[in-house]
Protein backbone atom coordinates (compact mmCIF):
# COMPACT_ATOMS: atom_id res chain seq x y z
CA UNK A 1 0.00 0.00 0.00
CA UNK A 2 1.38 3.60 -0.95
CA UNK A 3 1.02 6.93 1.44
CA UNK A 4 1.50 10.29 0.38
CA UNK A 5 4.29 11.27 2.33
CA UNK A 6 6.34 14.83 1.00
CA UNK A 7 6.16 16.60 -2.17
CA UNK A 8 8.49 19.33 -3.40
CA UNK A 9 10.34 20.78 -6.54
CA UNK A 10 9.78 21.05 -10.30
CA UNK A 11 9.48 17.64 -12.07
CA UNK A 12 6.80 17.43 -14.14
CA UNK A 13 6.10 18.23 -17.47
CA UNK A 14 2.37 18.01 -17.75
CA UNK A 15 0.12 21.11 -18.50
CA UNK A 16 0.47 23.47 -15.75
CA UNK A 17 -3.64 24.08 -14.26
CA UNK A 18 -2.78 25.84 -10.78
CA UNK A 19 0.39 27.06 -9.29
CA UNK A 20 0.57 23.75 -7.19
CA UNK A 21 0.16 21.55 -9.95
CA UNK A 22 3.11 23.11 -11.10
CA UNK A 23 5.54 22.08 -8.39
CA UNK A 24 4.86 18.67 -7.32
CA UNK A 25 6.74 15.61 -7.31
CA UNK A 26 5.12 12.65 -5.34
CA UNK A 27 6.87 10.70 -2.37
CA UNK A 28 5.56 7.44 -1.72
CA UNK A 29 5.92 4.75 1.21
CA UNK A 30 6.29 1.40 0.03
CA UNK A 31 7.12 -1.94 1.91
CA UNK A 32 7.91 -3.78 -1.22
CA UNK A 33 10.50 -2.77 -3.37
CA UNK A 34 9.86 -1.66 -6.84
CA UNK A 35 12.86 -1.16 -8.55
CA UNK A 36 11.65 -0.73 -12.34
CA UNK A 37 9.65 2.33 -11.10
CA UNK A 38 11.79 3.96 -8.44
CA UNK A 39 14.16 6.83 -9.20
CA UNK A 40 15.84 6.73 -6.01
CA UNK A 41 15.24 5.41 -2.93
CA UNK A 42 16.28 6.53 0.69
CA UNK A 43 16.31 4.81 4.25
CA UNK A 44 15.71 6.13 7.37
CA UNK A 45 14.00 6.07 10.66
CA UNK A 46 10.03 6.70 10.28
CA UNK A 47 9.17 5.63 13.49
CA UNK A 48 7.08 8.43 15.36
CA UNK A 49 8.37 10.87 12.64
CA UNK A 50 4.71 10.75 10.54
CA UNK A 51 2.69 9.21 12.81
CA UNK A 52 2.08 6.50 10.09
CA UNK A 53 1.78 3.09 11.27
CA UNK A 54 3.80 0.60 8.73
CA UNK A 55 4.97 -2.14 10.06
CA UNK A 56 7.46 -3.68 12.99
CA UNK A 57 10.60 -2.50 10.97
CA UNK A 58 11.63 0.98 12.08
CA UNK A 59 13.41 1.84 8.72
CA UNK A 60 11.27 1.67 5.16
CA UNK A 61 12.28 3.30 1.91
CA UNK A 62 10.98 6.21 0.32
CA UNK A 63 11.02 5.74 -3.32
CA UNK A 64 10.56 8.72 -5.58
CA UNK A 65 8.23 9.06 -8.30
CA UNK A 66 7.23 11.17 -10.89
CA UNK A 67 3.74 11.32 -11.92
CA UNK A 68 1.48 13.06 -14.43
CA UNK A 69 -0.99 16.37 -12.99
CA UNK A 70 -3.62 17.16 -15.23
CA UNK A 71 -7.26 18.83 -14.36
CA UNK A 72 -5.58 19.22 -10.69
CA UNK A 73 -5.74 16.07 -9.66
CA UNK A 74 -2.77 13.52 -8.89
CA UNK A 75 -3.05 10.16 -10.06
CA UNK A 76 -1.60 7.18 -7.57
CA UNK A 77 -1.67 3.67 -9.34
CA UNK A 78 -2.38 1.91 -6.00
CA UNK A 79 -5.68 1.50 -5.02
CA UNK A 80 -6.88 4.17 -7.82
CA UNK A 81 -6.30 6.80 -5.67
CA UNK A 82 -6.90 10.06 -6.91
CA UNK A 83 -6.32 13.16 -5.18
CA UNK A 84 -7.05 16.57 -5.65
CA UNK A 85 -5.26 19.51 -5.39
CA UNK A 86 -7.66 22.04 -5.13
CA UNK A 87 -8.78 20.09 -2.22
CA UNK A 88 -5.35 19.57 -0.57
CA UNK A 89 -4.76 23.07 -0.83
CA UNK A 90 -8.56 23.86 1.30
CA UNK A 91 -7.33 21.07 3.91
CA UNK A 92 -3.92 22.96 4.19
CA UNK A 93 -5.21 26.41 4.83
CA UNK A 94 -8.36 25.37 6.76
CA UNK A 95 -5.87 23.29 9.43
CA UNK A 96 -3.67 26.89 8.80
CA UNK A 97 -6.63 28.73 10.56
CA UNK A 98 -8.98 26.53 12.00
CA UNK A 99 -12.14 28.00 10.45
CA UNK A 100 -14.48 27.88 7.87
CA UNK A 101 -15.27 30.81 7.59
CA UNK A 102 -11.21 32.43 7.37
CA UNK A 103 -10.81 29.94 4.86
CA UNK A 104 -13.74 30.71 2.59
CA UNK A 105 -12.76 34.49 2.89
CA UNK A 106 -8.99 33.45 1.85
CA UNK A 107 -9.76 31.54 -1.20
CA UNK A 108 -12.76 33.49 -1.93
CA UNK A 109 -15.10 30.31 -2.02
CA UNK A 110 -17.92 30.01 0.26
CA UNK A 111 -18.37 28.12 3.37
CA UNK A 112 -20.52 25.23 2.01
CA UNK A 113 -17.75 25.02 -0.69
CA UNK A 114 -15.20 24.96 1.79
CA UNK A 115 -17.08 22.20 3.91
CA UNK A 116 -17.74 19.91 0.97
CA UNK A 117 -14.30 20.29 -0.76
CA UNK A 118 -13.11 19.16 3.05
CA UNK A 119 -15.46 16.21 2.82
CA UNK A 120 -14.34 15.42 -0.61
CA UNK A 121 -10.37 15.04 0.55
CA UNK A 122 -11.29 13.08 3.73
CA UNK A 123 -13.21 10.88 1.53
CA UNK A 124 -10.89 10.53 -0.53
CA UNK A 125 -7.75 10.02 1.74
CA UNK A 126 -9.95 7.16 3.24
CA UNK A 127 -9.06 7.93 6.90
CA UNK A 128 -10.38 10.32 9.45
CA UNK A 129 -8.43 13.57 9.75
CA UNK A 130 -10.18 16.04 11.62
CA UNK A 131 -12.82 15.83 14.28
CA UNK A 132 -14.96 18.71 16.65
CA UNK A 133 -14.76 19.12 20.09
CA UNK A 134 -15.95 21.76 22.25
CA UNK A 135 -16.79 23.70 18.87
CA UNK A 136 -13.13 23.67 17.98
CA UNK A 137 -12.20 22.20 14.93
CA UNK A 138 -9.33 19.19 15.70
CA UNK A 139 -6.78 17.47 13.73
CA UNK A 140 -6.55 13.34 14.23
CA UNK A 141 -3.47 12.05 14.35
CA UNK A 142 -2.61 11.20 10.20
CA UNK A 143 -4.39 14.89 9.60
CA UNK A 144 -1.15 16.08 11.55
CA UNK A 145 0.82 14.08 9.87
CA UNK A 146 -0.41 15.36 6.26
CA UNK A 147 -0.92 19.14 7.30
CA UNK A 148 2.97 18.98 7.88
CA UNK A 149 3.77 17.67 4.72
CA UNK A 150 1.20 20.41 3.12
CA UNK A 151 3.35 23.25 4.97
CA UNK A 152 6.41 22.33 2.60
CA UNK A 153 4.40 22.01 -0.34
CA UNK A 154 2.69 25.43 -0.04
CA UNK A 155 5.73 27.12 1.12
CA UNK A 156 7.01 26.22 -2.29
CA UNK A 157 3.99 27.63 -4.08
CA UNK A 158 4.54 30.87 -1.94
CA UNK A 159 8.36 31.05 -3.20
CA UNK A 160 7.00 30.23 -6.99
CA UNK A 161 4.65 33.41 -6.71
CA UNK A 162 7.06 35.53 -5.39
CA UNK A 163 9.55 34.02 -7.37
CA UNK A 164 7.47 35.17 -10.43
CA UNK A 165 6.20 38.74 -8.75
CA UNK A 166 10.26 39.71 -8.71
CA UNK A 167 10.34 39.01 -12.52
CA UNK A 168 7.81 41.30 -13.10
CA UNK A 169 9.29 43.71 -11.69
CA UNK A 170 10.91 46.13 -14.32
CA UNK A 171 13.69 47.38 -11.72
CA UNK A 172 14.67 43.25 -11.30
CA UNK A 173 14.93 42.41 -14.67
CA UNK A 174 18.25 42.05 -16.43
CA UNK A 175 19.09 41.91 -20.54
CA UNK A 176 21.99 39.81 -21.90
CA UNK A 177 22.39 40.49 -25.32
CA UNK A 178 26.06 39.13 -27.04
CA UNK A 179 27.01 40.72 -30.39
CA UNK A 180 30.15 41.50 -32.96
CA UNK A 181 32.53 43.93 -32.19
CA UNK A 182 31.37 45.56 -34.80
CA UNK A 183 27.99 45.73 -33.90
CA UNK A 184 29.13 46.68 -30.44
CA UNK A 185 30.73 49.81 -31.41
CA UNK A 186 28.83 50.76 -34.45
CA UNK A 187 24.95 49.71 -33.92
CA UNK A 188 23.96 48.86 -30.31
CA UNK A 189 25.05 52.24 -28.74
CA UNK A 190 21.55 53.79 -30.17
CA UNK A 191 19.55 50.15 -30.16
CA UNK A 192 20.42 50.24 -26.42
CA UNK A 193 20.02 54.05 -25.53
CA UNK A 194 16.48 53.64 -26.92
CA UNK A 195 15.57 50.76 -24.89
CA UNK A 196 16.87 52.46 -21.63
CA UNK A 197 14.90 55.26 -22.38
CA UNK A 198 11.43 52.80 -21.89
CA UNK A 199 13.55 50.92 -18.91
CA UNK A 200 15.84 53.17 -17.77
CA UNK A 201 16.05 50.60 -14.40
CA UNK A 202 16.93 47.49 -16.32
CA UNK A 203 19.89 46.24 -16.15
CA UNK A 204 21.79 45.75 -19.45
CA UNK A 205 24.92 43.49 -20.16
CA UNK A 206 26.45 43.67 -23.44
CA UNK A 207 29.30 40.95 -24.42
CA UNK A 208 30.89 40.55 -27.30
CA UNK A 209 32.54 37.51 -29.75
CA UNK A 210 32.48 35.87 -32.70
CA UNK A 211 29.47 33.95 -34.19
CA UNK A 212 30.33 30.34 -32.90
CA UNK A 213 31.07 31.58 -29.29
CA UNK A 214 27.58 33.51 -28.93
CA UNK A 215 25.55 30.70 -30.15
CA UNK A 216 27.28 28.37 -27.78
CA UNK A 217 26.80 31.58 -24.85
CA UNK A 218 23.22 31.43 -26.18
CA UNK A 219 22.37 27.96 -25.36
CA UNK A 220 24.39 27.64 -22.18
CA UNK A 221 21.84 30.35 -21.14
CA UNK A 222 24.46 33.00 -20.71
CA UNK A 223 22.85 35.43 -23.04
CA UNK A 224 18.69 36.17 -23.56
CA UNK A 225 19.52 36.70 -26.84
CA UNK A 226 22.74 36.79 -29.85
CA UNK A 227 23.46 38.43 -32.47
CA UNK A 228 25.08 36.42 -35.40
CA UNK A 229 25.91 36.05 -38.88
CA UNK A 230 23.59 33.97 -40.79
CA UNK A 231 23.85 30.16 -40.91
CA UNK A 232 21.00 27.37 -40.81
CA UNK A 233 19.95 26.94 -37.11
CA UNK A 234 19.08 23.94 -35.03
CA UNK A 235 15.07 24.00 -34.32
CA UNK A 236 15.89 24.80 -30.72
CA UNK A 237 17.31 28.49 -32.26
CA UNK A 238 14.57 30.65 -33.44
CA UNK A 239 15.93 33.25 -35.93
CA UNK A 240 14.98 37.26 -36.32
CA UNK A 241 16.51 39.21 -39.13
CA UNK A 242 18.56 42.18 -37.73
CA UNK A 243 20.74 43.30 -40.79
CA UNK A 244 21.81 42.42 -44.64
CA UNK A 245 25.16 44.63 -45.56
CA UNK A 246 27.28 44.47 -48.29
CA UNK A 247 31.48 42.83 -47.81
CA UNK A 248 33.53 44.77 -50.20
CA UNK A 249 36.95 44.04 -51.69
CA UNK A 250 38.92 46.64 -50.73
CA UNK A 251 42.87 47.31 -51.24
CA UNK A 252 45.19 50.06 -50.81
CA UNK A 253 44.89 52.54 -53.66
CA UNK A 254 47.93 51.88 -55.50
CA UNK A 255 46.94 48.59 -55.59
CA UNK A 256 47.04 47.00 -59.38
CA UNK A 257 43.98 45.85 -59.26
CA UNK A 258 42.42 48.98 -57.39
CA UNK A 259 39.71 51.32 -58.66
CA UNK A 260 39.99 50.28 -61.91
CA UNK A 261 37.93 48.14 -64.21
CA UNK A 262 35.81 45.19 -62.27
CA UNK A 263 37.87 41.81 -62.45
CA UNK A 264 36.71 38.42 -61.57
CA UNK A 265 37.05 37.22 -57.83
CA UNK A 266 39.68 34.51 -59.08
CA UNK A 267 42.29 36.38 -59.72
CA UNK A 268 42.40 36.48 -55.81
CA UNK A 269 44.12 32.97 -56.65
CA UNK A 270 47.52 34.90 -56.57
CA UNK A 271 46.50 37.43 -54.22
CA UNK A 272 47.24 37.57 -50.26
CA UNK A 273 44.01 37.27 -48.40
CA UNK A 274 43.60 39.21 -44.72
CA UNK A 275 40.16 37.38 -43.00
CA UNK A 276 38.39 37.48 -39.74
CA UNK A 277 39.15 34.19 -37.55
CA UNK A 278 37.62 31.23 -37.50
CA UNK A 279 33.81 31.21 -36.48
CA UNK A 280 33.34 34.61 -37.07
CA UNK A 281 30.06 35.11 -39.77
CA UNK A 282 32.22 37.46 -41.75
CA UNK A 283 34.75 34.78 -42.23
CA UNK A 284 32.18 31.69 -42.82
CA UNK A 285 30.48 34.31 -45.75
CA UNK A 286 34.22 34.44 -47.40
CA UNK A 287 34.98 31.39 -47.20
CA UNK A 288 31.64 29.79 -48.95
CA UNK A 289 32.03 32.50 -51.71
CA UNK A 290 35.53 31.41 -52.41
CA UNK A 291 34.49 28.16 -52.07
CA UNK A 292 31.63 27.89 -54.94
CA UNK A 293 33.73 29.58 -57.19
CA UNK A 294 36.64 27.93 -56.51
CA UNK A 295 38.90 30.65 -55.22
CA UNK A 296 41.99 29.46 -53.32
CA UNK A 297 44.15 32.60 -52.39
CA UNK A 298 48.03 31.98 -52.57
CA UNK A 299 48.10 33.21 -48.69
CA UNK A 300 45.56 34.01 -46.09
CA UNK A 301 46.23 35.91 -43.27
CA UNK A 302 43.90 35.65 -39.99
CA UNK A 303 42.95 38.63 -37.71
CA UNK A 304 40.19 39.22 -35.02
CA UNK A 305 40.82 42.95 -35.15
CA UNK A 306 39.65 45.22 -37.49
CA UNK A 307 42.59 47.76 -36.95
CA UNK A 308 45.08 44.90 -37.76
CA UNK A 309 43.43 44.24 -40.96
CA UNK A 310 43.33 47.95 -41.83
CA UNK A 311 46.71 49.07 -41.00
CA UNK A 312 48.17 45.06 -42.79
CA UNK A 313 46.25 46.54 -46.40
CA UNK A 314 47.90 50.21 -45.42
CA UNK A 315 51.29 48.63 -45.31
CA UNK A 316 50.27 46.56 -48.96
CA UNK A 317 50.54 43.30 -47.45
CA UNK A 318 47.22 41.76 -48.53
CA UNK A 319 43.26 42.38 -49.77
CA UNK A 320 40.35 41.61 -47.41
CA UNK A 321 36.25 41.78 -47.95
CA UNK A 322 35.34 43.98 -45.42
CA UNK A 323 31.52 45.81 -44.12
CA UNK A 324 31.10 48.07 -46.07
CA UNK A 325 29.93 50.17 -43.54
CA UNK A 326 32.82 49.72 -41.27
CA UNK A 327 35.08 51.14 -44.40
CA UNK A 328 33.08 54.33 -44.79
CA UNK A 329 35.61 56.96 -43.17
CA UNK A 330 38.67 55.04 -44.91
CA UNK A 331 37.00 54.87 -48.60
CA UNK A 332 36.25 58.91 -48.17
CA UNK A 333 39.35 60.01 -47.09
CA UNK A 334 41.27 57.98 -49.67
CA UNK A 335 42.76 55.43 -47.72
CA UNK A 336 41.34 52.97 -49.12
CA UNK A 337 39.88 51.94 -52.59
CA UNK A 338 37.69 49.77 -53.65
CA UNK A 339 38.51 46.45 -56.26
CA UNK A 340 34.96 45.93 -58.23
CA UNK A 341 34.28 42.31 -58.64
CA UNK A 342 32.35 40.60 -61.89
CA UNK A 343 30.58 38.21 -59.80
CA UNK A 344 29.61 41.36 -57.68
CA UNK A 345 30.42 41.97 -53.56
CA UNK A 346 29.26 39.59 -50.59
CA UNK A 347 25.75 39.79 -49.27
CA UNK A 348 25.97 39.47 -45.37
CA UNK A 349 23.10 38.81 -43.12
CA UNK A 350 22.62 38.69 -39.89
CA UNK A 351 19.95 37.45 -37.31
CA UNK A 352 18.85 37.89 -33.63
CA UNK A 353 18.86 34.51 -31.89
CA UNK A 354 16.32 33.22 -29.48
CA UNK A 355 15.99 29.91 -27.61
CA UNK A 356 12.62 28.88 -28.53
CA UNK A 357 12.21 26.87 -25.02
CA UNK A 358 12.50 30.08 -23.04
CA UNK A 359 9.76 32.67 -22.90
CA UNK A 360 10.44 36.04 -23.87
CA UNK A 361 10.55 38.51 -20.79
CA UNK A 362 8.91 41.97 -21.61
CA UNK A 363 12.74 44.08 -21.90
CA UNK A 364 13.58 41.45 -24.35
CA UNK A 365 10.18 42.12 -26.08
CA UNK A 366 10.30 45.72 -25.98
CA UNK A 367 14.04 45.45 -27.14
CA UNK A 368 12.75 43.79 -30.31
CA UNK A 369 10.25 46.24 -31.01
CA UNK A 370 13.02 48.70 -30.98
CA UNK A 371 15.32 46.71 -33.29
CA UNK A 372 12.05 46.17 -35.90
CA UNK A 373 11.64 49.90 -35.60
CA UNK A 374 15.12 50.60 -36.19
CA UNK A 375 15.34 47.94 -39.38
CA UNK A 376 12.27 50.18 -41.25
CA UNK A 377 13.95 53.35 -40.66
CA UNK A 378 17.40 52.53 -41.99
CA UNK A 379 18.77 50.79 -44.82
CA UNK A 380 20.36 47.58 -43.15
CA UNK A 381 17.35 45.56 -43.26
CA UNK A 382 17.78 44.78 -47.37
CA UNK A 383 16.60 41.64 -48.59
CA UNK A 384 16.82 37.82 -48.07
CA UNK A 385 14.71 35.58 -46.25
CA UNK A 386 15.23 33.91 -42.89
CA UNK A 387 17.33 30.87 -42.28
CA UNK A 388 14.81 29.30 -39.46
CA UNK A 389 12.59 31.44 -38.58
Amino acid sequence: MFFLVAAFGLHTTAPVHTPLSACLTIFAFARTGHAAARLRCLTFDTRGLFGIGLGKSSYKKLYVYNVSLYYNCIHLISYRTTMNLKHLETFHYFCKFRSMSQTAEFLHISQPAVSQQLRCFEESCGVKLFYREANQYKLTEMGESIWLLSKIIFSRVDQIHALLKDAKKPSSCTLRIGTSKDYARTVMPDLLASFQRIHPSVQVFLSEGNSFELMSRLRNRKEDMVVVARTSYDKSLRAIPFASEEMILVARPDHPLAGGPPVSIKALSGESLIVRERGSGSRDAVDRRLQELGVTPSVMIESESLGFILAYIERNMGVSFILLREIQRELSGGTLKQIRLLEGNIRFYADILLLRSEPLSRPMRDFLRIVRAWRRETAWSGEGNKANA
